[in-house]
């Protein structure tokens, strides 16, 4: 592991083939590395499959944490122990680079932090599924109604609001914005 400096915080994937965030197409407001790293490295901490249950491909952006939740997906449904010598080597089979697994692999620091990690990377998940919806309906591709559709598919904890875009009478209005 990468030996921090004084002053310095910990970034994952400062191992030069990892992407950058421009790489994966995502604005950095809506991707953490760290979040996806710390969901995986609590499953494998766990030891507990089933936690897999919980989480979906959409959830990852980086292609290191993609390969590592394909990898553990396969190993549940193969029934295979999900262990971090078991899952070091079917990650270094794959092609992907001993460092940046053991770094994702290391990230959390107790299995027992997983919900609130978990909450973390859906919040970032949620973000991006109503980014992607919020620009097809700015283009006219989908309906306010679809829009509202999309969002309320969304996993959301109890008391929490997602953004609905406004209604039509309120974007063709005469008034001038005052303020926010």
């Amino acid at each position: 592991m990468n030996q921090l400096k004084k002053g310095e915080s910990k970034k994952l994937f400062n191992i030069p083939s990892s992407p950058k965030i421009k790489e994966v197409g995502v604005s950095p407001t809506l991707a953490d590395a760290t979040a996806e790293a710390e969901v995986l490295s609590s499953v494998v901490l766990s030891e507990d499959p089933e936690k897999l249950r919980q989480l979906h491909l959409r959830d990852f952006v980086f292609p290191e944490t993609k390969a590592i939740f394909r990898i553990l997906r396969k190993m549940r449904n193969r029934r295979e122990p999900i262990d971090l010598p078991s899952v070091l080597r079917h990650c270094v089979e794959k092609g992907m680079e001993r460092e940046v697994t053991l770094e994702i692999l290391g990230a959390s620091p107790a299995s027992a932090l997983f919900s609130s990690q978990l909450y973390r990377l859906k919040e970032l998940s949620n973000k991006r599924i109503i980014a992607k919806a919020t620009e097809k309906l700015n283009e006219g591709k989908i309906t306010i109604e679809q829009f509202k559709q999309l969002t309320q598919k969304l996993n959301t904890e109890e008391g929490s609001s997602l953004p609905e875009p406004l209604p039509m009478e309120e974007l063709f209005t005469d008034e001038s914005i005052v303020s926010i």
